[in-house]
């Protein structure tokens, strides 16, 4: 918003001295304001002055290039500072870009180097300060057009040009987050030389950081949580700027398999590669060449389901493989249905069936992969899908493309009704729950996603492969060690005590084997009735055939 401020006016019209305040406000409706200094306008799309009414003020002044594609106005002033000082005014930038994507670009310079650089302003009128060194400099401000787009009344606009000695100062502002895996990079607009932030975790304690010079920060270590961060000058304490962002580091220790198409890094070759959510920049190749694109592929009981086309029928056939979860390796497919046309596939761990959505008539179906025989048909999908992934309790949800949107929706697996929870969704080529955390995960490339169906806002957790460039299609899931069917309850495993202090005591009758959070195996044994385990400090998760306990060594 304009701000009401008096002005001197320096009468030094050749060297265009700055020994004290300076106002320009444009509200003699001209330039006559800037006479006293080295003003130069474009003397193709030259700057205007215009009558505006804002706050307190009618007069502004404003590019003269807008609806003029590959075109650039601006103009420049040169001041002599006969001391240290600073220039300040306020802008407004209306243009196709924003802070990222640069089109259309509203930018100012101090004696050539580049200071301020966006597009479509982000919050209105906003005021810029920058303090400068003695001497004379030439401060430029030129609104640069692309060659491709205008919308209606794109252009820079200014007021408020102000300069003298001292020091100014701001409050900052267009503070910026861009928050990946378990950290968050920031940056803000301002001019002090020091500023302090702060942030915190939901509604947990502020954690403050002084003392920071540039406008810019990255938070390092972050937990899972909805965060908010605030900065303030120190020059000008308690005007904060404020931002939210997302952070979810995955909660799942699983191992996870994809179809990799064109690994470029890796060997070039079409494989399954497997990965562990604790550790996603390194990725196993866990199977040979696939001699086809595997499409909705899932876990069923120490195997691997997929389809992929039959060279021998000319169709497409449902497969399966086994999988070796200790080596991470994926054995020979075999057929197991011919002339099966599915596109994406899920396995429902509460009645022990796949369902999947053909691609010839766009039916949602389900076979039973204990006993293939007929299949139940549950009526028509109305939108393309693109993946699919269903819960511990039997919940679908599913990524659908309406022709013109990609839809974030809940399935029911009775009668193929969609539900949208979100209509604004990225084309996700495959989505699978984690079993044990109930967590849902998305990929698009090499992407990893956390997914929360009930706020659908995607959390990125990073880059499968790092920098070994790895692309998942159409075949994403997590594997387990037991059967996830008919799952016990705890009830049935009895551990204690809990916390331990060393050694543990496990009841139950069968295979047991304890894993620590990352995933990695720690012990693996037969037990009939009861046994008792030594464990250094740490968290695990204990498992008697299909009845799974956590327990904590203290």
């Amino acid at each position: 918003m304009k701000k009401a401020l008096h002005f001197i006016i320096a009468l030094l019209a050749f060297v265009g001295l700055a020994n004290a305040q300076v106002v320009a406000d444009f509200e003699t409706g001209d330039f006559s304001q800037l006479n006293p200094y080295s003003f130069t306008n474009d003397a193709t799309y030259p700057w205007t002055v215009e009558n505006v009414i804002m706050s307190g003020s009618n007069y502004l002044i404003q590019s003269g290039n807008a609806g003029n594609n590959g075109t650039t106005s601006a103009f420049s002033i040169s001041v002599n500072f006969g001391e240290p000082g600073y220039i300040s005014f306020d802008a407004k930038c209306m243009g196709e870009g924003d802070l990222d994507l640069l089109y259309d670009v509203c930018q100012f310079s101090i004696d050539g180097s580049v200071q301020l650089q966006h597009g479509e302003d982000i919050s209105g009128w906003n005021t810029y300060t920058y303090n400068v060194t003695a001497g004379t400099h030439e401060f430029e401000w030129a609104y640069i057009k692309d060659g491709s787009y205008s919308m209606e009344g794109d252009c820079f606009q200014l007021d408020n040009i102000t300069f003298g000695p001292g020091t100014g100062c701001a409050a900052p502002f267009g503070l910026i987050v861009q928050n990946a895996e378990n950290y968050a990079e920031l940056s803000w607009e301002g001019c002090s030389d020091t500023y302090t932030l702060r942030y915190k975790n939901g509604t947990g304690a502020w954690n403050t950081v002084p003392g920071i010079t540039g406008r810019f920060y990255t938070l390092e270590n972050l937990t899972t949580g909805d965060y908010t961060v605030e900065v303030q000058s120190d020059c000008e304490p308690g005007n904060w700027a404020t931002g939210t962002f997302m952070i979810h580091v995955p909660a799942s220790t699983a191992d996870w398999y994809g179809y990799v198409y064109n690994a470029y890094s890796l060997d070039y070759e079409d494989k399954i590669d497997c990965f562990n959510m604790q550790d996603l920049t390194t990725v196993t190749v866990a199977s040979e060449a696939f001699p086809s694109y595997v499409y909705g592929a899932t876990f069923v009981k120490g195997e691997m389901w997929f389809c992929m086309y039959n060279d021998e029928i000319s169709d497409y056939s449902l497969y399966k493989a086994p999988i070796d979860i200790y080596s991470k390796t994926v054995g020979t497919p075999e057929v197991v249905v011919e002339y099966c046309g599915l596109y994406v596939m899920a396995y429902n761990p509460v009645n022990g069936l796949l369902y999947y959505v053909d691609a010839n008539d766009h039916h949602l179906k389900s076979i039973n992969p204990e006993a293939i025989g007929p299949v139940t048909d549950y009526g028509e999908i109305s939108n393309t899908v693109l993946a699919l992934a269903i819960n511990k309790d039997g919940e679908a949800y599913g990524n659908f493309y309406d022709g013109s949107d990609y839809l974030f929706c809940s399935v029911n697996l009775t009668n193929a009704s969609l539900t949208v929870i979100d209509a604004e969704y990225a084309p996700y080529e495959g989505f699978a729950f984690d079993l044990v955390t109930n967590e849902l995960f998305g990929v698009y490339g090499s992407s990893l996603y956390y997914i929360d169906p009930q706020n659908p806002e995607p959390y990125y957790c990073g880059q499968i492969g790092g920098d070994e460039w790895v692309d998942f299609d159409y075949g994403f899931f997590m594997v387990y060690d037991w059967d996830a069917v008919g799952e016990s309850s705890v009830e049935n495993l009895k551990l204690y005590p809990n916390p331990a202090q060393g050694q543990v005591t496990v009841e139950g009758t069968g295979l047991m084997v304890v894993s620590n959070l990352l995933g990695q195996e720690v012990l693996r044994q037969q037990i009939d009735g009861k046994a008792t385990v030594e464990l250094p400090k740490g968290i695990y998760l204990v498992r008697v055939n299909n009845a799974m306990s956590k327990v904590v060594v203290e």
